[in-house]
């Protein structure tokens, strides 16, 4: 039992593990990565919607932690219609995660709830989200995808780790440290 204990409390406490707050470049989440982050921005498609995404991640060893952040759909001002509902952009955004490992793109999603904090760290609601957990196929066997995916007022974001498995506890600290600001 000792020995147990101490062997999870090593891996906790593990080096490669170096969790540090990651800067939200437009200040619309709060999160932490387990090591030194790199930004980057690039057009994607969601369907077909050409959008700009922004993320922030880190590497250990082989496995990726993301956050990345997508501008919502804007609204037709003659219609005061969004040209995609916040769920469908949403599910979009899961579809072409899976999509990337191979996972079928029908993977059974969970709803979460996102912790909504002040700009100053209060608490002050949540916001509901997906959750995926898939295995890669084919070319991508023994890949893990572990997202996150919800919506802010004027963006989307998505919280991912992806490659082979890390312990359940990163795992857990990567999402349970995720939040999303209210600006």
């Amino acid at each position: 039992m000792v020995l147990a204990v101490s062997i999870a409390l090593l891996a906790a406490c593990s080096p490669e593990y170096n969790w540090r707050q990651a800067p939200a470049p437009g200040g619309q989440y709060r999160a932490e990565l387990p090591a030194k982050p790199a930004t980057m921005s690039r057009s994607i498609h969601l369907e077909d919607l050409a959008v700009e995404m922004t993320m922030v991640g880190a590497r250990v060893g082989e496995t990726a932690f993301t956050v990345a952040v997508v501008p919502a759909p804007a609204v037709d001002a003659r219609t005061l219609a969004a040209p995609v509902s916040e769920d469908r952009y949403l599910r979009m955004m899961r579809e072409q995660m899976l999509r990337n490992i191979g996972a079928a793109s029908d993977t059974p999603a969970r709803t979460v709830e996102v912790p909504l904090v002040s700009e100053g760290g209060e608490r002050v609601g949540s916001l509901p989200g997906f959750a995926v957990d898939a295995e890669g196929a084919g070319k991508h066997a023994g890949e893990r995808l572990q997202g996150v995916f919800v919506r802010g007022r004027d963006h989307a974001l998505q919280a991912l780790i992806m490659g082979p498995p890390v312990p359940a506890e990163q795992s857990r600290h990567f999402f349970d440290a995720l939040r999303m600001v209210r600006r």
